[in-house]
């Protein structure tokens, strides 16, 4: 049983691996036409750091979409279901709210933004920006359960969100509008978006079997 369990997810992590390669090909394709006929590097150490940092990406890519696979997604529909079992919207919203947190905060890319934010603007703390904007997505997430239990049209909300933004842009000073939208980019990333997608996915399946298709898509749209 162990045995057909290894060789399967051995099978799995090599069609993850042929995937990846052959996505992959077309930056290969550029890197061999720049470094290799536009501007060739200067000794043969530097292919090889090349291919090797080539081949490290492609590995590295196939282990994370492996570990998505068989840990985040599950992890976060099975979470999904256990939450909306609780039967009170109250504590939906509220755990909603807690996970789109932690898996915002978790998110390598915020973090690149806060540092260059901080070299930029020394005066804007990079701890405090991590945990506003993290704050701001879980917010956003519960929001986002609330509407999936009530019911509630998409086109509205989106339609609503979207001129609350575009009024509160014209208060708003021209550097603080960019770094709101580089943020919306960067708190959305490898680790927060499957999560919370597959949270969705789990909520809306228990909700309603029927309609889980539709309701598990937006939540990363109104989180943005």
């Amino acid at each position: 049983m162990n045995r057909l369990n290894l060789k399967s997810k051995l099978v799995i992590f090599a069609t993850t691996l042929k995937e990846v390669f052959i996505s992959s090909l077309p930056l290969a394709a550029i890197m061999i036409i720049v470094c290799g006929f536009i501007a060739p590097l200067d000794s043969v150490s530097d292919y090889i750091k090349l291919f090797v940092g080539y081949a490290s990406v492609v590995f590295g890519q196939t282990l994370f979409l492996d570990g998505l696979n068989t840990s985040i997604l599950p992890i976060g529909k099975l979470v999904g279901g256990s939450l909306i079992k609780l039967k009170k919207s109250i504590f939906v919203i509220f755990f909603g709210l807690l996970f789109g947190l932690l898996a915002t905060v978790a998110e390598p890319a915020l973090t690149v933004l806060a540092k260059q934010t901080n070299m930029i603007m020394p005066i804007i703390n990079e701890t405090l920006f991590i945990w506003i904007m993290g704050a701001g997505i879980g917010v956003m997430v519960a929001f986002s359960l609330f509407r999936i239990m009530k019911d509630l049209n998409i086109k509205i909300v989106f339609a609503i969100l979207y001129v609350i933004t575009f009024i509160l842009i014209i208060f708003v000073p021209n550097e603080f509008v960019a770094l709101a939208f580089d943020g919306s980019g960067a708190t959305t990333g490898d680790i927060s978006v499957p999560f919370i997608l597959a949270l969705g996915m789990g909520v809306s399946a228990t909700m309603s079997k029927h309609k889980s298709n539709d309701d598990s898509f937006g939540i990363i749209g109104l989180a943005r």
